[in-house]
């Protein structure tokens, strides 16, 4: 209960930091690069909380790591399907401009990762629903 609490006071302090900085941005009285080292502090206490409250959620409750562990190694077979089909051939945008290969491999690989998710959640939508006429 405690800990809810002191959640809110600080998300409620950086709301209030950003409503003023906001403020001072609009009205021409700081420039851009303090406004922007802001969102770059809000974008790593994001990041922070991203990664650190799982793990600590994993260690509370090490049954339901086996569910996270179970889809972190599903997401990766599907990035190395993905990592697999993709072609990675280098792309020539001009004389001076070529994108090497190995970017264009990941970026390959994460666009058709995102077709494969994308599609297995339509069918697993689809799934739902049909699964739930026959009942």
């Amino acid at each position: 209960m405690k800990d809810s609490i002191v959640f809110k006071i600080i998300m409620y302090v950086l709301i209030g930091i950003s409503v003023v900085f906001s403020a001072l941005f609009f009205m021409e009285s700081i420039d851009e690069s303090l406004f922007l080292n802001w969102s770059y502090i809000l974008l790593g206490i994001a990041t922070v909380a991203a990664i650190v409250f799982p793990i600590i959620n994993i260690v509370q409750n090490p049954k339901k790591a086996k569910m996270v562990i179970a889809g972190i190694v599903g997401l990766a077979v599907v990035f190395g399907i993905s990592y697999a089909m993709a072609s990675g051939q280098e792309i020539k945008l001009g004389e001076d401009n070529i994108i090497s290969a190995s970017t264009v491999k990941m970026v390959d690989a994460g666009l058709i990762m995102t077709y494969i998710l994308g599609g297995l959640s339509v069918a697993a939508a689809i799934f739902d629903g049909v699964s739930k006429m026959f009942k």
